[in-house]
């Protein structure tokens, strides 16, 4: 993935099964939040379905927040770091952001 930036990685590894992911960005209320997760998780799938078509938002990654041992969708347009099969994108980061990381 050299000079891939996360939107591309991150949607890369969206087809390996089970690929663990360590992802920063920015929520909608505009705070920043770090989470290990995973894609190709379906253990945890209860039958529901999304308040969205996929094909109609296809900025929005639904992964499986390790820590929170639950489903969370992010979008891929507020992502600004991510590590993944071994590989790393930073986009804009300053000091702060790269704090924790």
């Amino acid at each position: 993935f050299s000079g891939a930036g996360p939107k591309l990685i991150l949607s890369q590894t969206a087809d390996a099964s089970s690929t663990l992911s360590a992802v920063k960005f920015h929520k909608v209320d505009g705070s920043i939040r770090k989470m290990n997760c995973r894609t190709g998780v379906h253990k945890f799938l209860k039958g529901g379905d999304l308040s969205y078509r996929p094909e109609d938002k296809p900025n929005l990654r639904v992964v499986f927040d390790v820590a929170a041992n639950d489903y969370r969708t992010i979008n891929l347009d507020k992502v600004f770091y991510i590590k993944a099969g071994g590989k790393r994108a930073d986009v804009f980061l300053t000091e702060q952001l790269l704090e924790g990381v």
